[in-house]
């Protein structure tokens, strides 16, 4: 009876043990798969649908307008900014100066699935899919569509499963002496573990004919951003005198308003990039001066998309700080 009893502790004493190990290893896998989550909306699922396995992101600004001044010397682009993306305060609107307006059209989809593989519990098997990569050519003093560049087909034309580091790190520059989109790319991920594979590679797309160029990978952003440290200045100024003159109707903070940057890797090329379009049109006598068809086209599409716009104005010749706050300053003091 004694030994009856003794074993039945023991029995009972070994399955609470089970039963802790089973919660504890289930805690587990709670905490990675709760860990895991937050590292892919982290890496490149913020923009989340209802359903958290399936996730898209993409290009959400359009080309609209756009115009050489008589000197051939500065132009401008106006694009929509579709305010209900969480990316609409980023211009995904490209040129080649003089030339081409670039439009963008990317959309990614993602979406993972549990993997129940024995022995891979909590880990996940990531799809990704590339919808739409296509590059529309404008010319920039018509606004006539001049191409379009089917980049997704080319990939599958080189065999290349790959996809934007960054769904903002495009730019153009001259490539082997050819107007080109560039940008970074990686291999499309398929598990947790490739999501930092650090194998990638720069593309550059020759907008006239759609040739494909490899190389290795330059992290063109970075140099981008490195191009553009010395408008520090300038924007400090800008914000400065904005706060001087603070109206009550203005609906953009000063970094939303205004910004300059260096035109990527066109040398001597700055752009002012400007939100409140209205406001520009209205009151800035010398943007309209350099622009004459620019109201005129603002008005167009304006009643045509019923949108907000930005406008992004680009001068050659390296001008100075000095000229561009000449420029932008009618908008502030009015």
């Amino acid at each position: 009876m004694k030994r009856d009893i003794q074993i039945s502790v023991i029995l009972i004493f070994s399955l609470c043990i089970v039963i802790y190990i089973t919660n504890w290893n289930n805690s587990k896998e709670n905490r990675k798969y709760r860990e895991f989550q937050k590292e892919v909306r982290v890496h490149d699922l913020e923009n989340a649908e209802d359903l958290p396995n399936y996730i898209t992101w993409g290009i959400k600004n359009k080309f609209r307008a756009s115009g050489i001044s008589s000197d051939k010397r500065s132009y401008y682009t106006i694009q929509d900014i579709d305010s209900g993306s969480e990316e609409s305060e980023v211009t995904y609107m490209l040129t080649v100066p003089e030339k081409y307006a670039v439009e963008v059209n990317l959309e990614m989809v993602s979406k993972r699935e549990l993997d129940l593989t024995e022995g891979k519990s909590g880990d996940f098997v990531i799809e990704r899919e590339m919808d739409e990569f296509v590059a529309l050519v404008f010319d920039l003093e018509t606004g006539e569509l001049l191409n379009t560049i089917y980049i997704d087909k080319i990939f599958k034309m080189h065999d290349l499963n790959v996809m934007p580091v960054d769904c903002t790190g495009f730019a153009t520059c001259n490539y082997k002496d050819k107007p080109c989109l560039a940008f970074d790319v990686k291999d499309i991920a398929t598990t947790l573990d490739d999501v930092h594979d650090n194998s990638k590679k720069t593309i550059y797309i020759d907008l006239k004919s759609g040739e494909l160029f490899e190389e290795k990978y330059e992290d063109l952003r970075i140099q981008i951003e490195n191009k553009n440290k010395d408008n520090f200045v300038l924007m400090k100024k800008i914000n400065s005198l904005m706060a001087e003159n603070k109206r009550n109707s203005d609906s953009h903070s000063n970094e939303e308003r205004y910004s300059v940057e260096n035109l990527g890797f066109w040398e001597g090329y700055r752009k002012i990039h400007l939100t409140d379009v209205y406001n520009t049109i209205e009151n800035n006598e010398k943007i309209n001066y350099m622009f004459p068809d620019l109201k005129e086209n603002y008005k167009k599409i304006s009643d045509e998309y019923h949108k907000d716009f930005s406008l992004d104005i680009v001068l050659s010749g390296n001008s100075s700080d000095d000229e561009i706050i000449d420029i932008i300053e009618s908008d502030i003091l009015k």
